[in-house]
């Protein structure tokens, strides 16, 4: 899951930071991986949802970790699990975690000579990634997705 991540724990005032990208040895070689909000798999019940994908071809399946058994349309036109979701959330000591949620995102950075929906939210995530402070969505209350 591509993604950036401002580590948690980092001495007040010295900002020192990570940026992380983990993809499977498949995705660095291109292949099609989408990673989504799903309580039940143990995404952090107050993540945001940023953007999502969906209707995706039939090329797109379901990972058959998340299967008891195959049947038929478990494919990106008929399954409502296939997609992609952007995500963020906080974590303690002002850390957070920014999620992609498809690994082609890298791709569509340089799209358009960079001027594009896809560079200018990584930007924004960046810029907001190395102010001194606590990020947005630092406080919430235990409802999901309830931002004060």
């Amino acid at each position: 899951m591509p993604g950036i991540a401002r580590c948690p724990g980092s001495p007040k005032g010295s900002r020192a930071k990570s940026s992380a990208i983990r993809a499977s040895p498949t995705a660095r070689r291109g292949g099609i991986e989408l990673d989504r909000y799903d309580l039940s798999l143990g995404t952090p019940p107050h993540t945001k949802i940023i953007a999502a994908t969906g209707g995706h071809s039939d090329n797109y399946v379901l990972v058959t970790e998340a299967l008891l058994y195959a049947y038929a349309g478990l494919v990106g036109s008929l399954d409502y699990r296939i997609r992609g979701d952007t995500t963020y959330f906080t974590a303690p000591n002002d850390g957070a975690v920014f999620c992609t949620g498809a690994i082609g995102y890298g791709q569509a950075l340089p799209a358009n000579g960079s001027d594009n929906s896809a560079a200018k939210v990584l930007a924004n995530v960046v810029e907001a990634f190395i102010k001194d402070g606590p990020l947005p969505g630092t406080h919430w209350t235990l409802e999901e997705k309830q931002w004060r």
